[in-house]
């Protein structure tokens, strides 16, 4: 008794929206039963949905239910609210006897009895009438049933179910939350789990679960735009100077390089949090990796939009870059880009790795290989050779040359009349020879975007891939 009630205290510990419990009340003495109901009850009341299966309750512990179904060899012969079913059943010729508990007599009336072969064919023969009733029952839309599709939660459930029980219901003020909304249809078609209504279901879920976090979704919207003020006010109104070159190209780098580093441990740890609940549902196959992965990816997809443009704009103008509406785009498709691959990365990462602790570890190590080999710290023609490949696979790489390339092309800079006279001519006239000497200008515009592109949907297809195929039990 003791072991069972602190297994559901476990289980309340992750605040669920939705609690399954198989006879909860087994093992336990009736006063210690009955204050387990009525705990169950005040939580359903406070927004939850309780499901339960239990064998003959005490009446007080009757009364607590909303809705009931009571089943035999699998079949339904009542499904509707608890406080309709007497009148139900006195409806059909089987009153309850005054004093007796309602479940009692109702599960041993629809209990085949086994024992004689007389007694299991008349036994058979009023279970048959029952369930003729209650089909009748369901065509007339009466006996209490629910009165709407999404109602009939309780009878698609328990019609799976291939043993005698009775299985009640606690009511919940949120009836659409969670993946409960694949039961809604009595009867569970092939159609009912398509992949598309999987989608649907947790699409739907993802986006309420980033809603409810709108505490932390406003801590990332003031983080981005304070680190894009602050390094706008560090770069602020870049001229076209001899100098602004260099700060040009640090501007670009850290542009390319902050965000996408805390883009990574805020998207690990989120992964992370979402595990348990993601494995539970997996073995209980309530959808497929498919429909889950996609969710995933796409409702990340608003709010990561809209913390890029924070990021971005606000630095953009107040650097003084080119004020050109094609210069901005293009700044904030490629910002974008590199913001995108970090996350994809990450969760990449999380997928293969269920410990928060190398996950991480790994992602910043995998980081700072791309950082380094992104062509700021060192020209990419010095690497040693065995390391040079890395920078094909960087995307910190290809994001910030393309940034400078955008910002570059057609800007002319000027020189003071000490350095004409100390070099001959001015060092670097334009944008064009700023980029040669930085050793920028070796991949156009579309090869870095196609690259991005492509490191983007391997890491995509590495996440689905991991998330399939790796055993993703959370470590304890």
């Amino acid at each position: 008794g003791e072991r069972r009630r602190v297994s559901i205290g476990v289980q309340m510990l992750m605040n669920p929206h939705i609690l399954f419990l198989d006879e909860p009340t087994s093992g336990l003495d009736s006063f210690t039963a009955h204050h387990l109901m009525v705990t169950l009850s005040n939580l359903a009341k406070s927004g939850r949905t309780v499901v339960l299966t239990i064998h003959q309750p005490r009446s007080d512990i009757f009364e607590l239910f909303d809705l009931i179904a009571i089943l035999s060899d699998g079949n339904v012969v009542y499904a509707g609210r608890a406080n309709s079913m007497i009148e139900y059943f006195t409806g059909i010729g089987y009153p309850c006897p005054s004093l007796t508990n309602p479940c009692d007599f109702y599960i041993d009336l629809t209990t085949i009895d086994h024992r004689h072969k007389e007694d299991e064919a008349v036994s058979r023969e009023r279970v048959m009438k029952l369930l003729k009733a209650y089909q009748k029952s369901t065509d007339n839309h009466n006996c209490g049933m629910y009165s709407s599709s999404k109602e009939s939660l309780g009878s698609s459930f328990e019609s799976e179910t291939g043993s005698k029980i009775s299985l009640m219901r606690f009511s919940s003020q949120d009836e659409d939350s969670g993946v409960m909304l694949a039961f809604e249809s009595p009867t569970r078609t092939k159609a009912d789990k398509s992949l598309l209504k999987q989608f649907r279901i947790l699409i739907v879920r993802a986006f309420k679960n980033e809603y409810k976090g709108y505490s932390s979704l406003l801590i990332q919207a003031i983080e981005a735009l304070f680190m894009s003020i602050m390094i706008g006010c560090i770069f602020i109104d870049l001229g076209q100077d001899q100098i602004s070159v260099r700060d040009r190209v640090g501007l670009f780098f850290i542009m390319g390089g902050l965000y996408p580093f805390i883009v990574i441990l805020d998207t690990i740890a989120k992964f992370n949090a979402e595990r348990e609940i993601f494995y539970r549902e997996m073995e209980d196959g309530l959808y497929s990796t498919g429909p889950y992965f996609f969710s995933k990816v796409l409702s990340g997809l608003p709010f990561h939009t809209i913390f890029l443009f924070l990021y971005t704009v606000p630095m953009y103008w107040l650097a003084g870059l080119q004020p050109t509406v094609k210069k901005f785009l293009g700044n904030c498709l490629y910002t974008y880009m590199a913001v995108y691959s970090s996350r994809c990365m990450a969760m990449a990462i999380s997928a293969a790795l269920v410990s928060f602790q190398v996950a991480a570890f790994c992602a910043n190590l995998l980081f700072t290989i791309f950082l380094l080999s992104s062509g700021f710290i060192i020209n990419l023609e010095s690497l040693w050779l065995g390391v040079r490949w890395l920078k094909w696979t960087s995307y910190l790489k290809w994001s910030f040359q393309a940034l400078n390339k955008i910002e570059f092309e057609g800007l002319d800079f000027t020189c003071n009349q000490s350095m004409v006279y100390m070099y001959g001519e001015c060092p670097i006239p334009n944008g064009t020879v700023a980029l040669k000497s930085y050793d920028l200008n070796k991949e156009s515009l579309e090869e870095c975007f196609f690259a991005l592109f492509g490191i983007i949907v391997l890491f995509l297809c590495l996440t689905f891939i991991f998330l399939k195929y790796v055993n993703q039990k959370p470590k304890s």
